[in-house]
């Protein structure tokens, strides 16, 4: 039931990235637990690297977390399609994998983790390409889409990140975020504050588990 690392005790881990941890309980909520002030960014990946290697996240891939990456493929299929598209903490890859091959003229996905970049590698080709990338600082090319898999609301000043990978969009690019709700309270208002709110969808699953999808462009640009 628990997990120990560096000497201190949790309850059992069923999702990470960056820094923070948050853990399955009854009815499938989960509850949040910040650790990034205990675990330094190196043990933090060797933590990851392992949990990917045992095959600890391959539950990202079933039917009950379906709902969240249909409406960010819905949405970039409907707004962006035939479009590049940028997958920050793409972990092994599943968002590609719901991804028509047709779907994009070029998919990059970045993650801290080696391992889980490695298996998605598996799935690269001359149009689809995994990277070991910190992934607040990946800004060496543009896209028209950038999509926050559950991954935005894990970093210290989410609203900086958004502004430094606004670099990385295209002109009249969009950004896709899917966030579990429950997570970094008032985070929706002030992004919905900060950009132009394009759509937003609510998906629940059977377990009561429920996700914010929403598309946002930077102001002053439009579609």
């Amino acid at each position: 039931m628990y997990d120990r690392i560096n000497g201190f005790f949790f309850f059992k881990v069923m999702y990470k990235l960056n820094g923070f941890f948050f853990f399955k309980i009854a009815f499938g909520s989960r509850a949040f637990l910040s650790v990034r002030s205990i675990l330094l960014s190196g043990t933090r990946k060797k933590v990851w690297d392992s949990e990917y290697k045992s095959g600890k996240w391959n539950y990202l891939k079933q039917l009950d977390e379906l709902a969240h990456y249909s409406i960010i493929v819905g949405y970039f299929n409907y707004l962006k399609a035939g479009g590049s598209i940028l997958d920050v903490g793409c972990g092994e890859g599943i968002l590609q994998e719901r991804l028509s091959p047709y779907a994009y003229s070029k998919y990059v996905g970045i993650d801290i983790s080696d391992e889980a970049i490695n298996q998605a590698s598996q799935k690269k080709d001359k149009k689809t390409f995994f990277i070991r990338a910190e992934t607040n600082i990946y800004t060496t090319e543009s896209f028209d889409a950038i999509v926050f898999n559950e991954s935005l609301y894990y970093f210290d000043d989410p609203l900086k990140v958004l502004k430094e990978f606004e670099l990385s969009l295209n002109r009249d690019g969009i950004f896709i975020i899917s966030m579990y709700k429950g997570a970094r309270g008032g985070l929706v208002e002030k992004l919905k504050s900060s950009y132009t709110f394009l759509d937003e969808t609510n998906v629940t699953n059977k377990l009561g588990a429920s996700w914010i999808c929403m598309v946002l462009q930077p102001p002053n640009e439009s579609l």
